[in-house]
């Protein structure tokens, strides 16, 4: 088997590359504090909605579980017609879905049978 050498040579260096040091350009000294500041607030707000909706899910009777590194919420439901009750587990985007599929079946339902109650004529 035969190696064959090669030199190496040092790449030329850019203008400006990630080991500048912050005392050089205050513009990217800023700039960083700014995003990081941003960033902060952004996770803030995110852990504050995070938290709202576990308050939520649990006031519904839901429990989390930690499923591979995915929290997902489980309940046990009777099933229709029968006195067994099943697991339902779901993320929070999952279930908040399967909420609103729900809500607008309802209001879709109600819409249906309250125009049947009304007379086209008036005259009922």
């Amino acid at each position: 088997m035969a190696f064959s050498q090669a030199l190496a040579a040092d790449p030329p260096t850019p203008a400006w590359s990630p080991t500048t040091s912050a005392a050089e350009d205050p513009a990217a000294t800023a700039q960083a504090k700014a995003d990081a500041k941003a960033k902060t607030i952004d996770q803030a707000k995110a852990d504050a909605k995070a938290k709202t909706i576990d308050k939520n899910l649990r006031a519904q009777g839901y429990k989390p579980i930690n499923d591979n590194g995915t929290v997902r919420y489980c309940r046990n439901e009777q099933q229709l017609g029968s006195r067994f009750q099943r697991p339902v587990c779901g993320t929070p985007e999952e279930l908040g879905i399967a909420a609103q599929i729900g809500k607008e079946a309802t209001e879709t339902m109600q819409r249906v049978n309250g125009s049947q109650r009304t007379c086209p004529t008036g005259t009922c």
